[in-house]
């Protein structure tokens, strides 16, 4: 009889234990993209206090807040085969949380991706000579580019920048 209540207790507890570890406290600037057994729930939960159902969800906290990523060193070549180096930095921010951990696994390194090829695509189409007279168009060119791809992944690309373009004068 002493043991049916020490079984009793022992699954209250645990059962309070695991109701209260279901309690998460989502900031203002985060959501939270839940998956129960496995499928999204529809809408994105937060902020507050939110409850996950214990062993049935898995949630994958997202912020909201506008990021900025930088490419530090990269090489192109030109129309006229000239070896450029250049650098960039992007900002962006998640606009749909859930399209964001649904249509791209590591949407930073995405994107750094895509920028990169769209800037060598571009400078094979320019002589050395004029590539800083073009650099305004190449970002305008690149930017586009992005938010064509990344609004499919619920997320703006705010802000392109072309750090720095230098031409290597010794190659070809």
């Amino acid at each position: 009889m002493i043991l049916d209540y020490l079984y009793g207790f022992f699954i209250l507890i645990i059962g309070i234990i695991s109701i209260l570890g279901g309690i998460k406290n989502v900031p203002a600037d985060q959501r939270l993209v839940v998956f129960r057994l496995g499928r999204p729930l529809e809408t994105a939960k937060g902020p507050g206090l939110v409850f996950l159902l214990p062993i049935l969800d898995r949630a994958i906290s997202i912020d909201l807040k506008e990021q900025v990523r930088e490419l530090p060193h990269d090489t192109a070549t030109t129309k006229d085969f000239k070896a450029v180096s250049f650098a960039f930095r992007w900002h962006y921010q998640v606009l749909d949380p859930i399209r964001s951990v649904l249509e791209v696994s590591n949407h930073e390194v995405m994107t750094a991706g895509i920028a990169s090829t769209k800037f060598r695509e571009l400078t094979r189409e320019i002589n050395s000579d004029d590539l800083t007279s073009e650099r305004e168009r190449i970002r305008y060119m690149v930017n586009s580019r992005l938010d064509e791809v990344t609004e499919q992944w619920g997320i703006k690309v705010t802000k392109f920048e072309i750090i720095n373009i230098t031409v290597d004068d010794h190659s070809k």
